[in-house]
């Protein structure tokens, strides 16, 4: 029987393991190299794979044992799944971005149906990576300003007063440090410069309404006055913020260069 069954590419077992109660000699031909078992609870002969290592109970009888333990013990299951995630815990996040990337609609479904747990999870993911957050907002704003301007009009006129409030701040803060710096942008070289520049924006080159923008921005130690004013549309000179560029062409490079301010070409 023995060369029969290798000849068919089946495995035969040794003596030892032919004693063992639940084995079966041989496996079928069909499984060319894998042992059968018989679980001890369904009393079902199968193939070693639908049997856990060194168990002799099979895959779906065990299975179905622990959901009736799960179901008798939620609390003790509930204190060890929880401390076994915490032993292994980025494996546990690995398998939870990939079913997300796999599953949108039930990741979707689960925020709609547990919003607490979904924004508690946001901001602790925010607050543990602040780098990554600041990069992701901003990539997303840019990529949809017209939502973004819906939204924050949204909210002011649903929070007018917080509004008004945020802006005052903002205006008295702003004017506090103009008034322990140098200030003195007349209105005439504010029309030079727009005029310099054929009233194009620095940055995008595109004719629009223009927004005098700070090279080295007030909040950072820049003054308001005319070396450090360069004419920005109201979106760019939005997406500028607090960095300290000088917008330039190749007319006036020199003189930026010797300022020791990064130019950026356009």
């Amino acid at each position: 029987m023995s060369d029969e069954l290798l000849k068919h590419g089946a495995a035969v077992v040794s003596h030892e393991d032919s004693q063992k109660p639940g084995t079966v000699q041989a496996v079928a031909p069909n499984k060319p190299g894998r042992m059968m078992k018989t679980c001890t609870r369904c009393g079902e002969t199968r193939n070693d794979s639908a049997f856990r290592p060194q168990n002799r109970v099979c895959r779906a009888c065990g299975n179905a044992q622990n959901r009736i333990w799960i179901a008798e013990h939620p609390g003790k299951s509930r204190e060890y799944s929880r401390a076994w995630r915490l032993r292994n815990l980025e494996y546990c996040r690995a398998r939870g971005r990939a079913w997300s990337r796999s599953h949108p609609e039930g990741s979707r479904e689960w925020r709609i149906n547990n919003p607490e747990k979904a924004r508690a999870a946001c901001r602790a993911w925010s607050k543990a990576h602040p780098n990554e957050e600041a990069a992701k907002s901003r990539a997303w704003r840019e990529k949809n300003p017209t939502k973004v301007r819906d939204s924050n009009r949204a909210w002011r006129n649903a929070n007018p007063q917080k509004a008004r409030s945020i802006q005052a701040a903002i205006a008295y803060r702003r004017r506090s440090k103009m008034i322990a710096m140098r200030c003195d942008l007349t209105a005439g070289q504010w029309a030079e410069i727009q005029a310099i520049q054929e009233y194009k924006c620095a940055c995008c080159g595109e004719k629009k309404p223009l927004t005098q923008d700070h090279i080295v921005p007030i909040s950072r130690g820049g003054a308001h006055t005319a070396s450090n004013i360069q004419g920005l549309c109201k979106p760019c000179n939005s997406r500028k913020s607090t960095a300290i560029i000088r917008y330039s062409t190749d007319r006036n490079i020199e003189q930026q260069l010797t300022l020791g301010l990064e130019v950026v070409h356009e």
